[in-house]
């Protein structure tokens, strides 16, 4: 009997160790494909660059064309149904066609439905120095860099921004594989923008080595894990950034906590206002719930809407005039109490509610103290 349950357990730990080498061996496939197909048009793009104006979009005066993406789809935030919840004792019954009265004890109860980003339409994209252009067969979408308040990583190879004209987020992420993703077709346009042409050009090529470096990872590590990647790709980067060839063009790393505020290159202005939202220490429950949303294990950065409501019954606020900050319905904190007063009054104008672009960033569930933060972003909708 024991050694048939010795010889069983062998069985069972062949099983798990072949459906982990397959699922391992499925990614390394992906993985690898993707970064050669990243290298290959990265490659072509360095041919021509910077090549000529797209014949689909006419550039504006001083604007300078850098790649158009074909077959993405535009993604916005759009809300699910409404559904309402009946409460013990209440009684909801049909009175006439589609007329139906609640009676009895209780109540209805209908909570905001949640929010989804969904594609919308599908067409191309345009990216230059000065904007992301989206073209499709319904939608038209434009983002101004002159308006950009933060952009993130979407799907892996997608591109979410938030501008300042706009409440909610929105972005574009490919149908298929071929040519650039649109977020490393932005990160460039970013480089053109803030650093010129030159300087592009030698992005490109350090991202053509990276790319055939990562490739080359994958493929002489049998039992290579998306982790095990990222990690090797934090050793690149940490290679690079030690010896930069010179600090006043290198760009800044996007998800660093720790970086400087620098004059935006395009106009000599300073980057947008921000706000850092205080008391995020007091609800790691929050910050639990946000890293199960975004599939994070930390050390990791988010730029995402963050709603701000009037809390006038705070009994931690002198001022009587609290804003409360959440994101994806989750307190996260306060605006600070020297300035509460004025966002208030301004939250309280437009209804009680008003949303802000926000950089959210998620420290590790493990640190102690947890650095867990929260910066909003000051645009025309807030005036401080």
């Amino acid at each position: 009997m024991k050694a048939m349950d010795f010889g069983s357990l062998i069985v069972l730990a062949l099983i798990v160790t072949g459906v982990i080498f397959v699922r391992r061996q499925i990614f390394r496939s992906r993985a690898m494909s993707f970064g050669r197909q990243q290298a290959n048009a990265l490659e072509a793009l360095a041919q021509s660059f910077p090549g000529q104006h797209s014949t689909a979009l006419a550039m504006k005066k001083g604007e300078e064309f850098v790649y158009e993406a074909h077959g993405v789809a535009l993604m916005e935030t759009r809300t699910g149904a409404r559904r309402s919840r009946r409460t013990i004792g209440a009684l909801t019954f049909r009175v006439a066609p589609g007329v139906f009265a609640t009676g009895g004890a209780g109540g209805s109860v209908s909570p905001p439905p949640p929010e989804h980003m969904t594609a919308i339409d599908q067409g191309y994209a345009v990216f230059s120095n000065q904007r992301v252009v989206f073209v499709g067969s319904m939608h038209t979408r434009e983002w101004a860099f002159s308006k950009l308040l933060g952009a993130t990583p979407f799907q892996s190879s997608g591109v979410l921004m938030a501008v300042s004209n706009r409440q909610k987020m929105s972005g574009i992420v490919p149908t298929h594989q071929g040519g650039l993703s649109p977020w490393v077709a932005f990160q460039i346009a970013q480089h053109v923008a803030e650093h010129g042409v030159e300087a592009a050009k030698q992005q490109i090529a350090d991202a053509i080595t990276d790319a055939h470096a990562q490739v080359d990872f994958i493929k002489s590590h049998l039992w290579a894990t998306r982790s095990s990647v990222e990690q090797f790709q934090r050793q690149q980067a940490r290679a690079v950034t030690a010896t930069p060839t010179n600090p006043a063009t290198s760009s800044q790393v996007v998800g660093n906590r720790d970086e400087s505020a620098v004059p935006d290159g395009r106009s000599g202005a300073q980057l947008p206002a921000t706000i850092d939202v205080v008391g995020e220490s007091f609800h790691p429950e929050s910050m639990a719930t946000l890293r199960k949303y975004f599939r994070s294990k930390g050390k990791s950065e988010h730029i995402v809407e963050a709603e701000l409501r009037c809390d006038p019954d705070n009994p931690h606020s002198p001022s009587g005039k609290a804003v409360a900050v959440f994101i994806r319905d989750m307190l996260v904190g306060h605006i600070p109490e020297a300035i509460a007063p004025t966002v208030f009054d301004q939250v309280d104008a437009e209804g009680g509610t008003l949303m802000v672009g926000s950089r959210l960033w998620l420290d590790s569930p493990r640190s102690k103290p947890n650095k867990s933060s929260v910066v909003l972003f000051v645009d025309s909708r807030l005036s401080i």
